[in-house]
């Protein structure tokens, strides 16, 4: 599954990205032992205990707008990283991580599973339900 932040500007370092996440009082934390830079890669992370590691890299945001011609990004937005994904837990922390992401830098999230674009307290909130609804996901997928 993927998902998208656009903003404008640099990309900020682990140590800024993790304080934003912890100011918000969501419980992901992403490994110290990790260099971050724009380039992207596997993120290392932990989301409450669970190993919740999600991959990130920059995209192009022409080709996403050609892509997703129906959707209304509101502008052209100079920087543009997809989130990648594959498990339950990996969801979340890639959400929060998102979600943030685009908070520090004024930037809005794209949900294309759902065509939504995410902004502000918006955002955080969807982050926060994904939060929320996980394990009522695995409760059902274990009956």
């Amino acid at each position: 599954m993927d998902l998208y932040v656009f903003y404008d500007g640099q990309f900020p370092n682990l140590i800024e990205w993790q304080k934003t996440i912890d100011g918000f009082g969501f419980d992901l934390k992403f490994s110290r032992d990790q260099i971050l830079i724009g380039e992207g890669g596997l993120l290392k992370a932990k989301w409450k205990t669970r190993d919740a590691s999600f991959e990130f890299r920059p995209c192009d945001f022409d080709k996403l707008t050609e892509t997703y011609d129906d959707i209304d990004f509101g502008r052209r937005w100079s920087t543009a990283y997809a989130f990648y994904w594959s498990g339950l837990p990996e969801c979340v922390a890639a959400y929060i991580a998102a979600v943030t992401l685009a908070q520090m830098r004024d930037g809005v999230v794209f949900d294309p599973q759902d065509s939504l674009i995410l902004r502000d307290q918006e955002a955080i909130r969807m982050a926060r339900e994904n939060e929320l609804l996980l394990p009522k996901i695995e409760a059902s997928l274990r009956h």
